[in-house]
């Protein structure tokens, strides 16, 4: 629960439109898989599913640059790095 608690935390730091585009109305570009980025935690959390950012981070190998966002695997993140 500690890890879910972080991660939504860490998330609500990203502020993205469900076009892409970022608060300056750019679009976002540094994405390292655009077309897996709608299952993204980014856009989970965004979306309200909480469960499923649970299960993809229960036991996370790394984090988003980007939000900080935690997963177990970096197709979940933007911005993947290791742990």
């Amino acid at each position: 629960i500690l890890h879910l608690a972080i991660t939504v935390v860490n998330l609500q730091a990203q502020q993205t439109t469900d076009t892409g585009e970022n608060d300056m109305g750019k679009k976002d570009k540094d994405c390292w898989k655009p077309e897996k980025h709608p299952t993204h935690m980014c856009k989970l959390f965004k979306k309200g599913l909480m469960m499923e950012i649970d299960q993809q981070s229960a036991k996370p190998t790394v984090a988003c640059s980007k939000c900080g966002a935690k997963a177990d695997v970096p197709e979940s993140v933007c911005q993947p790095k290791p742990l």
